[in-house]
């Protein structure tokens, strides 16, 4: 049996953050995998297009009598597990470093049970136990393949094809951590490396065209091309400048090698 324990604020937005990455699609990839060491609780998750890693700090241990191994604990919890412990376990933000609501995680042979340790009024020992899932040893490596791809040097960041799929994972932990997104290339390969943040990594696989839709893209481009205002164009809403009329044509008249200029009246010779 293993205890330990946790910031619930930062727990929760681990959670949020690395859930949506799950395949729902195969049973293999159809979870979050929980890492524990003494110093940290790492979760990540995968759908092979896709990838998310957080990490949430440990804040206490009871295991000074039987110490975490070296290559530490793995727990795998199935996405409707976590979104079990999200729905049960709710605080707010902490308003320093030392959280206000912690949770305790006892993991043992057969169960994760989770319990609220914080004296917080409303929320102090709701509790709630879920069976533990059977731990895949065929479970892809994420944050080993975070480490390699993060390790390749960069490279400019062409046009890329994000779906619809791929943004909305990531717009998760960019809304659990409130930080935006950052995106980087690497030589190499074709998976870009993601930054959420502090605690969040990721990568991710840009959708690969065929020759016809690169096409289609193309013909859009130039249509584009005609429709929008040409570029060096007056803006709509610039300010007109005022002008004097004379001014002006004096000026034209200059430019044209025009010196001087007579004005001939009524009753003059000229």
């Amino acid at each position: 049996m293993t205890n330990i324990c946790v910031a619930t604020h930062d727990f929760r937005r681990a959670c949020t953050a690395v859930v949506k990455h799950a395949n729902p699609k195969a049973e293999t990839l159809n979870r979050v995998r929980a890492q524990l060491d003494r110093h940290n609780l790492t979760l990540t998750a995968t759908d092979g297009w896709t990838s998310g890693l957080a990490i949430v700090s440990v804040w206490e241990s009871e295991n000074d009598l039987v110490p975490i191994p070296t290559d530490g604990v793995i727990v795998d919890l199935a996405p409707d597990q976590i979104r079990k412990i999200l729905s049960v376990f709710k605080a707010p933000a902490d308003k320093s470093e030392e959280p206000e609501a912690i949770i305790e995680i006892e993991i043992g042979d057969n169960y994760v049970k989770i319990a609220d340790v914080s004296g917080l009024p409303g929320i102090d020992g709701q509790a709630l136990e879920l069976p533990r899932m059977e731990t895949l040893d065929s479970y892809p490596d994420v944050a080993h393949t975070i480490s390699r791809i993060r390790h390749l040097p960069y490279t400019e960041l062409d046009t890329v094809h994000l779906s619809p799929h791929v943004i909305s994972a990531f717009v998760a932990a960019a809304n659990a951590y409130s930080e935006p997104i950052s995106i980087t290339a690497h030589a190499s390969t074709r998976a870009l490396s993601v930054v959420v943040g502090e605690s969040f990594l990721g990568t991710l696989t840009p959708t690969l065209l065929s020759d016809e839709d690169k096409a289609k893209r193309a013909d859009w481009a130039e249509s584009w091309q005609i429709r929008l205002p040409a570029p060096d164009s007056v803006p709509s809403n610039a300010t007109k400048p005022e002008t004097n009329q004379i001014k002006a044509a004096a000026e034209q008249l200059a430019k044209a090698g025009v010196v001087e200029i007579t004005f001939g009246g009524k009753g003059s010779d000229q």
